[in-house]
């Protein structure tokens, strides 16, 4: 399957899902489920984005106020660590298998 195909099966995925989320949310949230202890800071750096503008991405994803996926933590010197909650987990096991289905 290309990298286009896998996009769009994802995107698929969220807006059964997850409809009120933005195409940047579920880019945001795929990328997190790829990296191994994700920062806001590099994810917002992959993303072509500072920190703000990821910002209001991930709000989308949170915990408290948002769809549940993520959370986050802060590090020692400073900045957050993304955390994917329970449900976040469910969703990265059920995107996999929508895929390789």
């Amino acid at each position: 399957m290309s990298g286009t195909a896998l996009l769009q099966e994802a995107a698929g995925y969220f807006k059964m899902h997850y409809p009120g989320l933005t195409p940047e949310a579920v880019i945001a949230f795929i990328l997190v489920t790829d990296l191994h202890q994700p920062t806001v800071q590099a994810v917002a750096s992959s993303l072509g984005m500072d920190e703000g503008q990821l910002g209001a991405h991930l709000a989308s994803l949170m915990e408290v106020g948002g769809a549940g996926l993520l959370a986050l933590q802060p590090v020692l010197g400073g900045g957050n660590r993304i955390l994917m909650t329970p449900r976040g987990e469910q969703v990265k096991n059920d995107m996999q298998m929508t895929l390789a289905g």
